[in-house]
């Protein structure tokens, strides 16, 4: 018997509040996934960066926000230039 025919797709339960909580931080201008990140997380919530990046790319394709690629000059361990990524609620 085939099992892969079987296997149910696996779908991660939207929570609205952090989805609200994530596009009410970006009304407040555009910021990384991380920046978004590191402020829900000292407001005690217990959530990691991949999780509010799966938020972003969900906004993202739902059209709730847009994504701007910026190169930024500095002194990184890997070179003099970082290319982050600003969202931005539509």
């Amino acid at each position: 018997m085939n099992r892969c025919h079987n296997v149910a797709k696996m779908v991660r339960k939207i929570d609205k509040e952090l989805m609200e909580a994530i596009l009410a931080e970006l009304s407040n201008g555009n910021k990384t996934g991380y920046e978004i990140y590191k402020t829900l997380k000292k407001t005690g919530r217990k959530i990691s960066s991949r999780l509010v990046y799966h938020y972003l790319y969900l906004a993202l394709k739902e059209g709730k926000v847009t994504v701007e690629n910026k190169n930024e000059i500095g002194n990184f361990s890997w070179g003099n230039t970082v290319n982050k990524r600003y969202y931005k609620a539509k």
